[in-house]
């Protein structure tokens, strides 16, 4: 069992957290805007409200797919 310090949250004592999914509309609003409107992936990042590396990993997937 992993020991817990005081102040110490549950996801730094060995309590792996969920990662939240990325809804289908977000990951088609990512890749319109990143192939039709041209934006950079911080700016599909930021119009989306999800991180610069989901947005890398959609456009990676998207690649790997053809």
């Amino acid at each position: 069992m992993t020991q817990r310090g005081i102040g110490c949250p549950a996801f730094l004592a060995g309590a792996a957290m969920p990662t939240p999914r990325v809804l289908m509309s977000k990951i088609r609003q990512a890749l319109r805007l990143l192939a039709d409107a041209g934006l950079s992936m911080r700016q599909v990042a930021a119009a989306l409200g999800v991180s610069k590396s989901t947005v890398s990993e959609i456009a990676m997937y998207a690649r790997d797919a053809g």
